[in-house]
């Protein structure tokens, strides 16, 4: 920081809130460079140089950061060879096409930060973040609104649980030189949609509530968690504080909530994706009946749609769903996906609180969630209790993914390791697993 602070030749000295600032955009530019490092040696961060990014206009603009600040920062960074710009950044105001400048860190500032007293990720579980996390949006973006008690309560809740996820150790038991291929893919999907993470950073583990249509009734989902944006075969590799862990989801969770609504008793024990079509697949049929759902209009064949394979075409098969669920087709094709995302969002923010004040931590994917595998009974009890309660009607909570019945195993794998218990012999390709888990543990606790 002195570095940068030598090369801007200023006539006067900073206040000290102007020179807070400034060591806080140092230091989160640093870190935001190591971050992705550890996560890919030559990924690159991207850094956002127009003023109106800058600018403090409503509660989604809380940045700690101002934009003198970040400029003479990323040219001291620069200048110093500390980072090396990847990408120049541009705006084309008549299009509104642009994108911003990409910088990576260079081997002077990691071998800096990889020296004594060594930063690691573990010490960076606590960066600052002022950003809001209970977001209201409709068709153009988010929108400004004035707290109640609901939306007091509720951000009372996820700061609850966003305390939570940061006091435990979330990380993925792959060998390391997996790492590459998972963050390849990443990218590849940022590259398509910008708002997917480019690679995997396990620092990220602050949820935000999302609503949509500008209407607190829609949405309300769980987002930000590093582990909801990996594919999705990644999942049953996660730890929890180097502990394997199960996966339970609701089993008809929607068509059950639909039901409920539509006063009509729907027997748990019936899948109620199974249209008596063995051609069709289960996964298949699922995606078409959340379509419905949805959808405000009409619903398109998913890429992956044989209908040579399945003996019928798309609109044969919607036409049978409608058929199936004769009772809810008043819903289809009215975008009432939302109204029920918004009521399973409840659930699931009553059963991480509940995890919440037994001490452990719970991991939400929407209508699915991950534990510690030895609170696999709990989990089952309590998604069950909860949905009772806020729908009056029961549901199966199924395994969807349990690490010591699965045995699961990497293609590549050669050795003896044992994934059923990823603290039995932490040896060689994950290295990098052990290494991350040990830092954990070596940060001191009160």
């Amino acid at each position: 920081m002195s570095e940068i602070g030598l090369l801007e030749k200023r006539s006067r000295a900073r206040s000290r809130a102007n020179a807070n600032r400034f060591s806080d955009t140092v230091r989160a530019l640093i870190l935001d460079l190591y971050v992705a490092w550890q996560s890919d040696p030559i990924s690159a961060v991207g850094v956002a140089l127009g003023k109106r990014s800058f600018a403090r206009r409503t509660r989604y603009d809380a940045l700690f950061l101002r934009y003198d600040a970040l400029v003479s920062v990323l040219r001291g960074l620069l200048a110093l060879e500390y980072a090396e710009k990847v990408l120049k950044g541009f705006h084309d105001p008549r299009t509104g096409i642009g994108r911003v400048t990409r910088i990576r860190a260079t081997q002077k500032l990691i071998d800096l930060l990889t020296g004594p007293g060594a930063l690691t990720l573990a010490k960076l579980n606590h960066r600052p973040d002022a950003s809001e996390v209970i977001v209201l949006r409709d068709g153009k973006g988010d929108v400004e609104y004035r707290d109640n008690s609901t939306t007091r309560k509720m951000r009372s809740d996820l700061n609850q649980i966003n305390a939570a996820l940061a006091s435990h150790w979330l990380d993925l038991f792959i060998p390391d030189s997996q790492m590459g291929d998972l963050n390849a893919r990443m990218l590849g999907k940022h590259r398509k949609d910008e708002n997917k993470p480019a690679r995997l950073d396990l620092t990220a583990k602050r949820l935000r509530r999302i609503f949509n249509n500008n209407d607190w009734g829609q949405g309300g989902r769980f987002y930000g968690g590093w582990w909801q944006t990996i594919p999705k075969e990644y999942r049953a590799h996660i730890t929890i504080n180097g502990k394997h862990i199960v996966e339970i989801d609701y089993s008809g969770m929607h068509p059950a909530l639909l039901y409920a609504e539509a006063g009509v008793k729907l027997d748990p024990g019936v899948d109620p994706y199974d249209i008596g079509k063995p051609n069709v697949p289960r996964h298949i049929v699922k995606i078409a009946f959340n379509k419905l759902v949805n959808a405000s209009k009409g619903t398109r064949a998913t890429p992956d749609f044989d209908g040579q394979q399945f003996g019928m075409s798309w609109s044969q098969l919607v036409k049978l769903i409608r058929l199936r669920h004769e009772p809810i087709a008043h819903f289809f094709n009215t975008g009432y996906g939302l109204r029920l995302q918004n009521r399973d969002a409840k659930i699931a923010n009553r059963i991480m609180l509940r995890f919440l004040s037994s001490g452990y931590v719970c991991l939400p994917i929407h209508d699915s969630f991950i534990v510690h595998h030895a609170l696999k009974c709990e989990l089952e009890k309590i998604m069950e209790d909860e949905f009772r309660t806020e729908v009056g009607t029961d549901v199966v909570a199924k395994t969807k993914f349990d690490v010591i019945n699965a045995g699961v195993r990497w293609e590549d794998e050669d050795d003896d390791t044992d994934m059923a218990n990823p603290l039995s012999g932490l040896l060689g390709k994950y290295a990098g697993h052990e290494r991350r888990l040990d830092n954990w543990f070596s940060i001191p606790r009160n």
